[in-house]
């Protein structure tokens, strides 16, 4: 009877311990929900594979093909654009070094300060123009395209000069006879 008492409490204690834990009651609406969220989530990582799957098969970049032609023509204001993809390319660095630059910034400016191995602000100023020089000149080619400095203008501003006046007076003294 010792036994069966026993097992009697142990059962009923257990049953009220698991109801008020909620382990026997159940909510429908709860558990509709969850499932509701993992199918939504389920959906996106399905649509997730197949950005990435989309993204592996991507083409190849398409070639680039340049095209130079010389003629003995006075050089013009153009300025060679290199490629846009200068990673996977190598870059023409006598074409760089023999096209023709405008004073201040460019893209172009970039190219040229990276062949020059200097750095690469964009800016074409007075530190481009000596590198651009004495790279060309240390290859043996010439400088005709390189820009000359913009003019400088410079304002003196005159001093007025002092002017002093000097006032005399005279008196005249008249004796009466």
């Amino acid at each position: 009877m010792k036994r069966t008492s026993t097992l009697l409490i142990f059962f009923l204690s257990s049953s009220v311990l698991f109801t008020s834990c909620g382990l026997f009651s159940s909510n429908d609406g709860e558990i509709e929900t969850l499932r509701s969220e993992v199918a939504l989530l389920t959906e996106d990582v399905v649509g997730l594979k197949a950005d990435v799957a989309a993204l592996s098969l991507s083409p190849a970049p398409a070639e680039t093909t340049t095209t130079t032609t010389t003629t003995s023509e006075a050089p013009s204001d153009s300025v060679v654009t290199p490629p846009e993809d200068l990673e996977n390319e190598t870059v023409d660095e006598e074409a760089v070094l023999l096209a023709t630059y405008e004073w201040g910034p460019s893209d172009e400016a970039v190219i040229l300060q990276e062949v020059l191995g200097i750095s690469a602000d964009g800016w074409y100023g007075g530190g481009t123009r000596s590198a651009h020089v004495a790279e060309l000149e240390a290859r043996g080619l010439s400088t005709e395209n390189v820009p000359s400095p913009p003019p400088t203008t410079t304002t003196t501003t005159e001093e007025p000069t002092e002017s002093t006046t000097t006032t005399s007076t005279t008196t005249t003294t008249t004796e009466a006879e």
